[in-house]
C-alpha cells in the first residue's frame, strides 16, 4: 500500500480503499499480513451478471432466441471447421444421452401400464434429464468450436430456456423432433461441412421458436422486418 500510494501520489486509505473495490470484483486476493494477488478471471464472473441482467429486465423468450439465431449457426460452422476429435467425442455422447431420455420420455407417454407414466415426481425426474441433456448439447457445442468467448456468450442465453425445454418436452413428438435435429447438426458437424451445420442449427432454432409462437406466425428468420 505505501509503495502504490507513493507511486500514484495519494494517501494509502484511497489505496486501500481501491484495492477492496478490486477483491469485491474478485479481481484480486487480499492476505492479510503478506499483501494482494491478482487472481484468475473466472468464467462465472463474465456469465453470471449477464444472466442476471436478463432475468431482472424480464428479456423475453423471443428477444433470447433472436440472439441465439444469430450466434448458434456461426458456433455449429466454427465446430465443424475446428474437428476437435475430443470435443466431437463430447457432443457425440451428450447427444447419446438427449436420444436416451427423449426415448424414455416416448416410452412413459405411451404406455400408461408403466408405473412411473402417473407418477408427477417420475415425471418430472424425466422432464428435467430430458432438458439438461438438451441444453448441455449446445453448450458442448459452443465448446467444439473452439472459441471459449462462444460459450461465455450462450450460457447465459440457453440456462433462462430450460422451462421452455420442459414444456415443449410435454408436447406429443417434441422430444423426438429435438434429438433428430441434434443429429442432424451432429452429422454436419463430424462431416467437417460448416454450411449445412450452421444450416442444421438455424433449422433447429427455427423448429423451436414455432413451439412459442401463436398458429401462422412466421419464426424470426421468416419474418419482415
Amino acid at each position: 500500500e505505501r509503495e502504490l500510494a507513493e507511486q500514484l501520489g495519494v494517501s494509502r486509505i484511497v489505496v486501500r480503499e481501491s484495492l477492496g473495490r478490486l477483491q469485491a470484483r474478485g479481481l484480486i486476493e487480499i492476505r492479510p499480513g503478506v499483501g494482494a494477488f491478482v487472481v484468475p478471471m473466472p468464467d462465472h464472473s463474465v456469465t453470471e451478471p449477464l444472466g442476471l441482467y436478463i432475468r431482472r429486465h424480464g428479456v423475453g423468450h423471443v428477444h433470447l432466441f433472436e440472439v441465439r439465431r444469430a450466434l448458434e449457426p456461426q458456433i455449429a460452422a466454427a465446430a465443424a471447421r475446428r474437428q476437435n476429435p475430443r470435443a466431437l467425442a463430447l457432443l457425440a455422447a451428450t447427444q447419446r444421452r438427449t436420444a436416451a431420455a427423449a426415448a424414455d420420455l416416448v416410452r412413459a407417454s405411451a404406455d400408461p401400464d408403466d408405473a412411473a407414466f402417473d407418477d408427477e415426481a417420475r415425471g418430472d425426474e424425466r422432464l428435467e434429464a430430458f432438458a439438461w441433456a438438451d441444453l448441455s448439447f449446445h453448450v458442448h457445442l459452443a465448446q467444439a468450436s473452439g472459441n471459449p468467448l462462444f460459450e461465455l456468450l450462450l450460457l447465459p442465453l440457453v440456462e433462462p430456456l430450460l422451462e421452455v425445454r420442459r414444456a415443449g418436452a410435454r408436447r406429443p413428438g417434441a422430444a423426438d423432433r429435438a434429438t433428430a435435429e441434434h443429429a442432424a447438426i451432429l452429422a454436419a458437424v463430424v462431416a467437417g461441412d460448416p454450411t449445412d451445420a450452421a444450416t442444421a442449427m438455424a433449422r433447429h432454432l427455427d423448429s423451436v421458436v414455432a413451439l412459442l409462437q401463436p398458429t401462422g406466425t412466421p419464426p424470426p428468420s421468416e419474418a419482415q422486418p
